[in-house]
């Protein structure tokens, strides 16, 4: 519905009136997903291409040295041939190196999307958490400051009984009006969301903290192999990690 050039809140009056944010989130997904498969279906049909290319030329190469065997040796024939079919060797491990870069960077992009689309709905959730927080304080305030009126009206129009003694008056309300004045007055705790941060600098925030903890862990799995000449993946090394840190702690 999207491709229809309809407007969020169309969509999700259609879709039984989901949240804006899980449907961009959905349709990041799927955009991602579709170009991943174009890029990996280009990068087939170019390494087919090549292999092709390759075997054609191996072909010619052999027909060139039949017919030019008559002026020159076997063995020159021979080297010839191989020579070309090397060509075509090294020319398919070319094209097999830069479709595996490709799905390579095919799968970085898609999951740094996938997560800039995970951060940005939880940022916006947060956001529209603290901000009916702030509205419900407001509204508390204005209750706190009618009910301090009422008791400040109150005392104006209280009356001094002289059948109790130890009443003393406005000793108790007057205690009680100056601790609600303080505590009204006392400065609550902003969320972060006031420290002069936009959205886009927060979500900049969580990507830069993923992509160093990204690029941590392929670190660590490229000094093991320096180390011992064994391969092991990022994700490998990290769940070592995790592992070995929670069985101390257990």
């Amino acid at each position: 519905m999207k491709s229809l050039n309809k407007s969020w809140k169309e969509i999700s009056l259609v879709m039984d009136n989901r949240p804006v944010a899980e449907l961009k989130k959905r349709w990041a997904q799927q955009r991602s997903a579709a170009t991943e498969a174009e890029k990996k279906e280009s990068a087939e049909v170019e390494f087919k291409a090549a292999l092709e290319a390759g075997i054609k030329a191996a072909l010619e190469a052999e027909k060139k040295a039949e017919a030019e065997k008559v002026g020159s040796g076997e063995a020159d024939i021979k080297a010839v041939i191989e020579a070309r079919v090397q060509a075509a060797i090294e020319a398919e491990k070319k094209a097999q190196a830069e479709k595996a870069e490709a799905e390579k960077k095919a799968a970085v992009t898609a999951k740094e999307a996938s997560i800039e689309a995970e951060i940005r709905a939880i940022v916006e959730e947060r956001v529209r958490a603290v901000l009916a927080g702030q509205g419900i304080d407001t509204a508390e305030k204005k209750e706190d400051k009618k009910e301090e009126n009422g008791k400040q009206q109150d005392k104006k129009t209280r009356r001094v009984s002289f059948s109790d003694p130890l009443i003393i008056p406005g000793k108790t309300d007057s205690a009680a009006s100056s601790s609600r004045r303080r505590e009204s007055h006392e400065p609550k705790v902003r969320p972060y969301i006031e420290t002069k941060l936009s959205l886009d600098e927060i979500l900049l925030l969580h990507k830069l903290e993923a992509r160093f903890e990204r690029e941590k862990w392929l670190h660590v799995a490229s000094r093991f192999f320096d180390k011992t000449g064994k391969r092991i993946t990022p994700e490998e090394a990290k769940v070592r990690f995790q592992n070995k840190a929670s069985y101390e702690n257990s």
